[in-house]
């Protein structure tokens, strides 16, 4: 890695780590950092699923994901490789003042074990780990038990105190503080977090306060994933194929697909549990046989997909939408705010936040760069320089917060013999030469993006006016033939192209592509005719704007 991004080391007068008999209240922790050099905050998740590390003090940001380091896609694991690749490298062991972590364990077992003990004896089942493989009390068990003793020896036995943060509250802090909005509606839905699984909250500078919550088990994260599973797809990886599928879908099983989620006054709702048996099994059987008798049996892995299954992910997507439609629209009308912050698992979906831009009443909307765990791994730490300690924040403008290689290192990393490496004067030119010429470029520059999407930093770049990119690039992914691509749109021209385009420098969003240009880019085309896109603003200057320049003029 580089080191003109990395902190200063701070010398011997740097203030030790909290005292091990210090409350964890924010107010004694504003009395432990007032007037000292800004707080080293070390953040991570680990031992469930989308395991991370950051470091974060406030004006530098350095962020990776553990999938990146072990090969494992979501990786679960202790982030050790990263704490010790990335970020010690960069800051010391000692030089980190406190730990962030994106949970409260204890409240999250306390709740699921509410559920479980509600309905006795039909929730034994929960107790099997098929039942609910990726989160789980087990899960939380391993973050009393080892993220102690993992941490002393990922940091050569230094450890700082840690800071439990409710994870729906990490969520929102990663949406707002790295917004540019001073005031904004902060909505976080995902499957779980500790007490709920949908929640509000009200952003005003440097303070956050949560304006609603709702009951743990009317998820709709749960609920996407229980029929992402029905379809044949795995839950927690297969998400984004369900919402490729609804493209392909009509409109006829969404009226009753409807009746699974009753929508209430006050932007409120509630699952109707006659459809559904998550609460009773998880994953194992999710649910009812009224749901199976109306939608059909559970599609086996490898089974071949049919007009049913594509419908009934269509019905899914269009439910889920109207019911986060409802809920924002009824906030917006409560507390009189028209900017959102979205975060959390849901946020993901980028169908919703095209319909949410276009729909919801709303004059803006910002989704960070890794809304799903991953991303509250940096909310747990702004949520404690911002909110508990009132550290001024700053807004992340980039999703390039990973480690950058030297040029000896990459090519050091290249198999002798196997390739003939040369170096262009202008990368970028070339890169666009040889897209235009048809060919598919692996394009690796700068700083990893943390998050799940390729945004210009490790990408695979192709042509869009070609018909044949599509297949070529699901068959070198192996992936599914049904699975679009995005397109990389020059900010000034993203107006022409597509229909009612916002700012989405992280590919948060999908909107309808103008039908007189449909012709011209079939490889970044869903079947449906929109787009999920990321547009590249205008004095960027990052390598992948250059390129689209540089295509641009060929």
């Amino acid at each position: 890695m580089r080191p003109g991004w990395a902190w200063a080391r701070r010398g011997p007068s740097s203030p030790p780590s909290l005292p091990r008999n210090a409350s964890p209240g924010c107010r004694e922790l504003r009395t432990w950092f007032r007037n000292e050099p800004p707080a080293m905050i070390l953040a991570l998740n680990a031992y469930a699923h989308n395991a991370a590390a950051a470091l974060y003090d406030g004006k530098h940001v350095l962020a990776a994901e553990q999938e990146r380091f072990d090969g494992v896609r979501k990786s679960g694991a202790f982030p050790a490789d990263v704490i010790r690749h990335v970020l010690l490298p960069a800051a010391g062991a000692r030089e980190i003042d406190l730990v962030a972590y994106p949970w409260k364990p204890r409240r999250f077992a306390t709740t699921y074990l509410k559920v479980f003990c509600n309905d006795l004896p039909r929730s034994l089942e929960l107790v099997h780990p098929r039942c609910s493989p990726h989160l789980n009390v087990r899960s939380g068990l391993n973050v009393l038990l080892r993220l102690r003793s993992d941490l002393r020896r990922a940091l050569g036995g230094h450890l700082p105190r840690i800071r439990f943060v409710e994870h729906h509250l990490a969520h929102a802090a990663n949406a707002f503080f790295s917004s540019d909005f001073d005031r904004a509606l902060i909505l976080v839905a995902d499957a779980f977090g500790d007490i709920c699984s949908l929640s509000l909250f009200i952003g005003e500078g440097q303070r956050i306060r949560k304006v609603y919550e709702n009951h743990f088990l009317d998820s709709l994260g749960i609920l996407y994933s229980s029929v992402t599973k029905h379809l044949g797809f795995r839950t927690l990886y297969d998400e984004g194929k369900v919402m490729a599928l609804a493209g392909y879908g009509d409109d006829s099983l969404v009226e009753e697909f409807g009746r699974i989620v009753r929508l209430l006054p006050d932007g409120q709702y509630r699952l109707d549990f006659s459809y559904l048996n998550f609460h009773h099994s998880g994953e194992w059987r999710p649910f009812s046989r009224k749901f199976e008798w109306i939608f059909g049996p559970p599609r086996a892995n490898g089974e071949p997909l049919t007009a049913m299954h594509y419908n009934l992910a269509r019905a899914l997507q269009r439910t889920v939408e109207e019911t986060i439609l409802h809920v924002i629209r009824a906030a917006r009308s409560q507390h009189g705010i028209d900017r959102l912050c979205f975060a959390g698992g849901l946020a993901l979906n980028c169908l919703l936040n095209g319909r949410i831009v276009r729909e919801a009443g709303l004059c803006a909307v910002f989704v960070p760069p890794a809304p799903d765990d991953s991303g509250a791994v940096l909310g747990a730490a702004q949520a404690v320089l911002h909110v508990d300690l009132g550290r001024p924040r700053r807004p992340i403008h980039s999703a390039a917060l990973g480690p950058e290689y030297t040029t000896d290192r990459i090519r050091a990393a290249l198999p002798v013999g196997r390739y003939a490496v040369f170096e262009p004067t202008d990368v970028a030119a070339k890169a666009a030469e040889l897209i235009a010429e048809g060919c598919i470029v692996g394009w690796f520059q700068g700083r990893m993006e943390f998050g799940p999407r390729a945004l210009g930093q490790r990408s695979i770049l192709g042509d869009p006016r070609r018909a044949d990119l599509h297949e070529r690039l699901n068959r070198m992914k192996r992936r599914e033939a049904f699975r679009p691509f995005a397109p990389a749109v020059l900010a000034e021209h993203a107006g022409t192209l597509l229909r009612h385009v916002t700012r989405s420098p992280f590919m948060s969003f999908a909107t309808v592509v103008e039908p007189r240009l449909r012709a011209s880019i079939p490889g970044a085309l869903h079947i449906d005719g929109t787009a999920r896109f990321q547009t590249l603003e205008c004095g960027d200057p990052s390598p992948i704007r250059r390129v689209v320049e540089a295509f641009h003029r060929a």
